[in-house]
């Protein structure tokens, strides 16, 4: 199928049938429905498989499942589904977590908002009592909160609901794949800006998100894992040239942090997680851990 001047949605499935269904149905339910889905199924167990594709092959709407032959992780995922969606013809491709759903009119209204030019537009996300506008970049920290007020000018595009001209991609490339999970979307917002593109962000339509469904399964040390690693490589890559110069000084005085806590048993499995990120990163081990 080929649609040109079209808005593809893509979706990263990963043992997740149930939250990612959910989400189909609510773009099911759309008033607006000129848009192609693309999910992609990273590796997942065999049961939510043969789940996600009865949905699929029942449903009304323009939806192509890929099944990756491995767990690519957010980026690599979303990176199968961009490569489709562009040889497809698509003018705009949205990203969205399959932790979330979408109201009825939200198409209509995300149509009724795109820029006339190319660029980078991150969506608002409500999280429980909140509604996050953008992503905040933090130098030297192992976590990039969000912005709760909607006049919002910098910042990142979360990852979560994130919309995209494909002249963009042409001009910055897609996700980096080494980050797997975590930082992919502040490091691309950065890549953008650096191609010289505009980055936007819209206060509606509102993208409804259950924040970290996706990935609680993994399990906190192992978050903290990908949280660490992938703050070194995105301060070293993209950091100024102060953040640059001390990244090595920040990775050391953690270690030495690290050390201290893995004396306190309570505190030891988060303490070599982080350790085990920074030993990562300097060993150039990236993509899944």
């Amino acid at each position: 199928m080929v649609h040109t001047h079209m808005l593809t949605c893509i979706t990263v499935n990963y043992n997740s049938a149930d939250a990612t269904i959910g989400l189909l149905k609510s773009l099911e339910a759309q008033t607006g429905t000129d848009f192609d889905i693309i999910v992609v199924d990273n590796d997942s167990r065999e049961s939510d498989r043969v789940r996600l594709a009865a949905f699929a092959s029942a449903s009304p709407l323009r939806l192509d499942v890929i099944y990756s032959e491995r767990n690519r992780g957010f980026s690599g995922g979303n990176n199968l589904g961009i490569r489709k969606a562009l040889a497809q013809g698509s003018e705009w491709i949205m990203l969205i977590n399959p932790d979330t759903v979408v109201g009825p009119t939200f198409i209509h209204e995300l149509r009724s908002r795109l820029p006339a030019e190319p660029a980078l537009v991150g969506l608002a996300l409500h999280e429980g009592r909140r509604t996050a506008y953008a992503g905040i970049v933090r130098w030297l920290s192992t976590t990039l909160p969000h912005a709760y007020r909607p006049d919002v000018r910098t910042g990142y595009a979360i990852g979560a609901a994130v919309l995209a001209h494909r002249d963009v991609f042409a001009s910055a490339g897609l996700l980096d794949e080494r980050y797997f999970l975590y930082f992919e979307d502040a490091e691309y917002t950065m890549r953008v800006r650096e191609a010289g593109l505009p980055v936007m962000f819209l206060d509606a339509p509102v993208v409804m998100h259950a924040v970290s469904a996706t990935t609680r399964s993994l399990g906190a040390p192992m978050l903290l894992r990908y949280h660490m690693r992938n703050a070194l490589l995105f301060n070293r890559s993209h950091g100024p040239w102060w953040v640059k110069g001390a990244v090595p000084f920040w990775a050391g005085l953690l270690m030495l942090k690290q050390g201290l806590k893995m004396t306190v048993p309570s505190r030891r499995p988060a303490a070599k997680a982080i350790a085990a990120g920074i030993m990562d990163h300097y060993r150039g081990r990236y993509g899944i851990i």
